[in-house]
């Protein structure tokens, strides 16, 4: 009695604080709950339908944690027909929320909905201040009465603080792939490289130059040398797509069909996009991933092509027209280096769509190639732009290539995935998952020694749910999520939370998407975007800034989402971007001015963009038929258009780099959604060492060269974490937007363009006066427009 008019008298007085760090959510059992299920307490309509469906006579009991009133942090399984049921699960949850307590809701299952059993209410004080809240207490109604006839639950929360955790490289809690040492790793920027010199020299540490590579070059060497297998896993794969551009070059379609035919085992698996069908003659489908047309190419050829459909349960036609297999990787053998005469299994993975319009160089074209190396492949979602006339759609994108045993582990999830839709191993390669003795052992696949300063060590992370994939049985017991009683894999979001509470100077960003956090926002709460990768970025910032210590978060992204920006789904995405910008700037603005600083919330976190423009051609008129009132018309006198980013990267302080397929959004980091897979790398020769300057290994070399192309060259850049740093940027990244927003056609001095919002002191996100909408799109607001219509679950 005393817990209950306890508790009803602290609901009045409970305090917001910050949980931050893992919470460690145990639901053991509940005893004598309510019977929502009987006669005397369901409805008669209820009773009839129980009846004729053969319902069950007791509740069927499951569990919700969440933080606050908003944000559910764990489910567990439903158990049927039981009033005293037995879970014993146990969640372990990264968390960064500002909340007033914890609450377990009670709820009992039915054929439509659900009924509320009651809930217990843990204080978020009390968490904070003893660390572990565990015991039997009563279930009590929302208010915080109740009697003891709505039983009791058995529970244990345990908080782990951020500020008391050691990170690692590693990150732990990961299905059964640690990270590996001995690895060889190439980091890719954009699909080809020229060689002409566009991207300056970058010297590293040790006084050599880091080498700028080819993505796509690679990846046809690698398919041309494989001998055993290769794998490719996309989004969207097009056979007719040529990797080089040299004259007689093979289409994809070609190079694997070639090796298929020399005996190589070749397997090809694309997401099965529902909008596109071979029997109505639709082949492209709304989002032009060329499934049904790879899946004819290869018919009749010894290729095996699979359509991955995203499988939703009772939910299966919802999640096939609105989630996607979004994994993308070439995999394949390859000889060993140290020419043993063995092999070894490669991976690359990343951006890599082998499709239309992916392949550029660091030029990033807009007109000036749509007769040369883009006359095939010429690649502009917004409509009413004319391949003769331009302009294309310029496309920034980050790789990576691995060999050693996280290749193998990429090798095994293609090989899941593969079984959960043949129902077994048929075609896989040696049966999959082993390897035959010609295949150095996976204690021997590292390529490097460990002890070279070459060295990486390397981690592979995914996103995807035991509907996509064979799980290894003993792994589901120990490091998934689970919810509702499926396996749920989401160590993408995990990886990058855990290294950005591990940084110590600086992160650089650059994703398709960034919306996320919702809980943090001052609107929209409800939009159910609750991964914590956006509001991680700012909570570390805000430590940084009471700690009196230089932090800078530089973050790119598109100037806006891929198609038309005056579009309705565009708009909605812009709108909660915008939330998740302002949520963050608010949150640093409120540590500055807790710290009495005059800094200015841009100090610590910029967003930029990346744009073209190329004057020439600008004085002559209009082609015949363009009216200087179309679209067409207006990026024909304007002569520019966005660098589309559809990078999914994020460097560490210049020694921890993570590549993948993953956007920043709710889709690819939930691991129910949008399936994903990426990889966390770093050589052990070149990480951070206490207080002196940062490490200048690859992937310095790496991010500098990037930066290179984006806005040249400048010693300041040696330390991003400086404001000498972050106002030289910015700066620089003021005037190209000045020169790309510009009335006349004026040439710009690199791509970077700070993103054409205005901060405030207090961390508003406003529009710049006189530029509320996008260059030439005079109906597309920046910061977006709330949908009415659209659910959250396709915008966010």
């Amino acid at each position: 009695v005393s817990y209950r008019s306890d508790h009803r008298q602290s609901l009045l007085a409970s305090k917001m604080v910050l949980i931050h760090g893992i919470l460690e959510v145990t639901v053991l059992r509940a005893e004598g709950l309510l019977n929502l299920d009987s006669p005397a307490q369901s409805g008669a309509l209820k009773c009839i339908f129980e009846g004729i469906t053969g319902g069950r006579s007791k509740s069927d009991p499951y569990v919700t944690v969440h933080l606050g009133s908003e944000g559910r942090i764990a489910k567990t399984r439903t158990i049927e027909n039981d009033c005293s049921p037995v879970w014993n699960e146990k969640f372990c949850v990264p968390v960064c929320h500002t909340c007033d307590d914890i609450i377990f809701r009670l709820k009992d299952a039915d054929n439509f909905g659900s009924s509320k059993l009651g809930i217990v209410r843990v204080f978020a004080e009390e968490l904070l201040r003893e660390g572990t809240v565990e015991g039997r207490r009563p279930v009590l109604k929302e208010d915080g009465s109740g009697s003891d006839s709505r039983g009791h639950l058995n529970f244990k929360l345990l908080l782990r603080p951020h500020g008391s955790a050691q990170y690692s490289f590693e990150v732990p809690n990961t299905y059964v792939w640690r990270s590996h040492t001995g690895c060889r790793v190439k980091l890719y920027q954009d699909a080809h490289q020229n060689g002409n010199n566009f991207i300056p020299e970058v010297e590293l540490g040790d006084g050599s130059v880091y080498e700028v590579r080819s993505c796509w070059e690679d990846i046809q060497e690698g398919i041309q040398a494989a001998t055993r297998f290769i794998y490719v896993c996309g989004w969207a794969v097009n056979p007719a797509r040529r990797l080089l551009r040299a004259p007689g070059a093979p289409t994809v379609g070609e190079l694997l069909k070639a090796k298929a035919e020399s005996g190589v085992c070749v397997l090809v698996m694309v997401w099965d996009d529902a909008s596109s069908s071979s029997i109505l003659n639709m082949k492209t489908g709304v989002m032009g991933t060329h499934d049904e047309r790879t899946h004819q190419y290869f018919k009749g050829t010894p290729v095996k092509v699979k359509k991955a459909p995203r499988v939703g349960g009772k939910w299966d036609k919802l999640f096939k027209a609105v989630y996607t297999h979004h994994q993308k990787c070439v995999i394949c053998d390859t000889p060993a280096s140290d020419g043993s005469g063995g092999l070894k299994v490669m991976a690359f993975l990343g951006g890599i769509d082998l499709t239309d319009g992916r392949y550029d160089t660091a030029e990033h074209t807009l007109f000036s190639t749509l007769e040369g190396i883009h006359a095939e492949d010429f690649y502009q979602p917004v409509q009413g732009i004319s391949p003769k006339h331009g302009p294309r759609e310029p496309w920034e994108d980050i790789h990576c290539c691995v060999v050693g045993r996280p290749a193998l582990d990429v090798k095994q999830n293609f090989e899941e995935r593969w079984e959960k839709l043949v129902h077994g191993t048929k075609h896989l390669f040696n049966g999959g998952r082993s390897l035959p003795p010609e295949f150095c052992s996976p204690e021997d696949m590292g390529d490097v020694s460990a002890d070279d300063p070459k060295s990486w060590n390397a981690q592979i992370f995914r996103s995807i749910d035991a509907r996509s994939v064979e799980f290894d049985p003993e792994a589901r017991a120990h490091s998934l999520w689970i919810k509702k009683g499926r396996a749920i894999e989401r160590s993408i979001q995990d990886a990058y939370i855990h290294h950005i509470r591990r940084s110590k100077r600086f992160l650089y960003i650059e994703n398709q998407y960034f919306v996320g956090s919702c809980f943090s926002w001052a609107e929209d709460q409800d939009a159910g975007a609750v991964h914590l990768v956006p509001v991680e970025i700012a909570a570390h910032i805000c430590e940084k800034i009471r700690a009196g210590e230089e932090y800078a978060a530089y973050i790119v992204i598109p100037m806006f989402p891929e198609g038309d920006p005056e579009s309705e789904s565009v708009q909605a995405i812009l709108h909660f971007q915008k939330n998740t910008m302002e949520s963050m700037y608010r949150m640093i603005a409120d540590a500055i001015r807790e710290t009495g600083t005059d800094a200015h919330p841009t100090d610590f976190l910029s967003f930029f963009c990346l744009g073209q423009r190329e004057p020439k051609g600008a004085a002559g008129g209009l082609p015949d038929g363009v009216s200087p009132d179309s679209l067409q018309g207006r990026l024909l006198r304007s002569r520019r258009f966005m660098i589309y980013v559809h990078s999914k990267m994020m460097v560490v302080d210049d020694e921890y780099v993570i590549v993948g397929s993953a956007n920043i959004n709710m889709r690819s980091m939930a691991g129910a959604r949008d399936s994903e897979i990426a990889m966390g790398a770093y050589q052990p020769a070149h990480v951070c060492d206490g207080e002196g300057p940062l490490p200048r290994g690859d992937v310095h070399g790496f991010r500098m060269s990037l930066w290179a192309e984006h806005i040249g060259t400048d010693g300041a850049f040696l330390a991003p974490h400086s404001r000498e740093c972050v106002r030289r940027v910015r700066e620089v990244a003021r005037q190209n937007w000045e020169a790309y927003s510009a009335d006349e056609p004026t040439a710009m001095q690199s791509h970077l363009m700070a993103y054409p919002v205005d901060i405030s002191r207090d961390g508003g996100v406003r529009l710049l006066p006189g530029q509320e909408c996008f260059p030439d799109f005079p109906n597309a607001p920046v910061t977006g427009r709330k949908s009415s219509r659209l659910p959250f679950v396709l915008t966010t």
